[in-house]
Order: C-alpha cells, then structure tokens, then sequence
C-alpha cells in the first residue's frame, strides 16, 4: 500500500500542471431523458430482457426503441443464417468424409466436433432470434416481424424445430406439384418470410 501511495506521490510532484487541468475541467451537464445522444446510448446499451412497453416515453424515445428492435432483430436474423451456412459447410465435409471411406478417426471426430459446435451455435443464434420475436411483440411492435403471423417463429423455437430444419410453405408447395425432389434444391430467397 506505501507503495502504491509513493507513486501517486511522485507523479503529483512531477506533473502538478496536468492535476491543476484535469480539477479544472467544468463538470459536463447530466444528460436528460430528452436528450437524443443519452436515448441513443440507452438502446444499445439496455439488455433485451429490459425492453418493455414503459419505455416508449414519448415520440423519440418509441421510434428509438422500434429502431434498435429491428436493427437488432435483423443482426440476429443474419447471424443465425450465416451461422446455417457454417453448419451445412461443416456438414457436408463431414459427410464427404464418411462417405470417401478412408479416414482415420481423429479426422472423423474432428469433423463431428465441429458440424456439433456449429450446430448448438445455430441453436443459440435462433433462441437470440426468438427472444427479440418475443421482445417486439411485447413493445408493441409486432409489424418488424415480417412473417404473416408473429408467433411463428416463437412457436417453431418451442417445437424443437428451426428455420432451417423445416421447409417454407412455397418449398412444400413446389414439392407437392412435383417441381423439386429435395427440399435442399428450393432456394428461398426471402430467409425471413
């Protein structure tokens, strides 16, 4: 402790006029909950847990609140579908590794290991999804969800299932008119409908 005390000690002696500027400095005014800057810094900082219809103040404090719901609704979208991607990379070499016969098992384990992470992270990124579902519903802003019904994917994390795994509606209806063998060959171009 005498030590750490000698060294604030030497510095003041040596550096009285940075001292004098920093006691100098005015005291900067507390932000109000007017202030755009403060509501701004509020969203982004605020766990989702916290959102809630309270929050919607007034006019700005409500357009910032849909704001940083739907940008972090659509971050989570991208992530969760970017996480897809890794997996079905990780998939894929996994099966072409069991599918070429000729592997050892460190390889294989490695593999496996991988397409697993991949695929809890993916359940990870839709429970994110789900829970901002759940959030805007709760706020009061059930338009970001850009599905026809809101529940959808609530309902779907609480199935078991995810986006990926079940097929859209127009993948089974190509599927029914005979269009597609696989639903892997229907590309839906809207990840989000």
């Amino acid at each position: 402790m005498s030590a750490l005390i000698d060294n604030i000690a030497t510095f003041l002696a040596e550096s009285p006029e940075w001292v004098e500027n920093w006691l100098a400095l005015p005291v900067k005014k507390r932000p109000t909950i007017d202030d755009s800057f403060f509501v701004v810094n509020f969203f982004k900082i605020l766990p989702i847990e916290q959102f809630d219809k309270n929050l919607k103040i007034n006019r700005d404090w409500y357009k910032e609140c849909k704001r940083e719901l739907e940008e972090r609704r659509n971050l989570c979208i991208k992530k969760y579908w970017n996480t897809v991607e890794e997996y079905k990379k990780a998939k894929k070499a996994l099966d072409k590794c069991w599918e070429s016969g000729e592997v050892t098992e460190s390889q294989y384990n490695r593999l496996y290991n991988k397409c697993c992470e991949y695929r809890f992270k993916k359940g990870e990124d839709f429970l994110a999804w789900v829970n901002i579902d759940q959030t805007c519903i709760d706020c009061g802003f059930p338009d970001l969800i850009t599905h026809k019904n809101p529940y959808y994917y609530i309902q779907m994390y609480e199935d078991g299932l995810d986006p990926y795994e079940v097929p859209s509606p127009e993948a089974v209806e190509a599927w029914n008119r005979g269009d597609i063998e696989d639903f892997d060959e229907y590309e839906n171009d809207s990840e989000d409908e």
